[in-house]
């Protein structure tokens, strides 16, 4: 099983108390608010504090990914590092982040507004009591989820492997090292076996 960011902490649960999960990936993962000084507090805490105005803004950004999609790719990708933007600028991961935009905010921001409070709620790291291979993956140069948040999540999973990537961020670390990822964790179920 692999997770990126938001996914950190249902991938840690599932890994915890599932049986049927013999792997568990983690890109730019993160941790729980306030835990990692080095972490800003991001979307999940500015959505949480101003409810209602991030609403009325989620709806512009669904609007806009709607009948402005170039504009909208080019301010959402304005805001990341150099590296993310690279990887992003390409028309393909373009058309695939507009997507993503329209996708999650099709039936109005409830849902997407909703998975940034739970976001910004405290959330326990549970190594599981069994062992589970866990693999971190972080881009030296993420910004929106810094390398601390993967030396933190190594520290309170046991046996946990990190592998930093020199000069990326939070979105290139996957599109560029997805491959080598994919492997590891294809390797990690041929060795649970059925």
């Amino acid at each position: 099983m692999a997770v990126d960011s938001g996914g950190t902490p249902y991938g840690i649960a599932l890994a915890a108390h599932d049986p049927r999960v013999a792997t568990l990936g983690i890109v730019s993962g993160d941790a729980p608010p306030g835990a990692v000084p080095e972490a800003p507090a991001g979307l999940p805490a500015t959505v949480s504090g101003h409810p209602r105005l991030s609403r009325w803004v989620l709806r512009l950004v669904g609007l806009a990914a709607r009948v402005a999609p170039g504009f909208t790719a080019d301010r959402g990708t304005g805001m990341l590092v150099e590296a993310d933007r690279l990887v992003v600028s390409e028309p393909r991961a373009r058309r695939r982040f507009i997507a993503m935009l329209r996708d999650a905010l099709r039936q109005g921001p409830e849902g997407t507004a909703r998975d940034l409070e739970l976001a910004a709620r405290w959330w326990a790291v549970a190594p599981p009591a069994r062992s589970v291979p866990i693999h971190l993956w972080h881009g030296e140069a993420d910004v929106d989820s810094p390398p601390a948040i993967a030396r933190y999540l190594q520290e309170r999973l046991p046996g946990a492997t990190l592998e930093t990537f020199p000069g990326e961020g939070h979105v290139s670390a996957v599109i560029r090292h997805a491959h080598a990822m994919v492997v590891t964790l294809a390797r990690d179920l041929v060795t649970a076996g059925p």
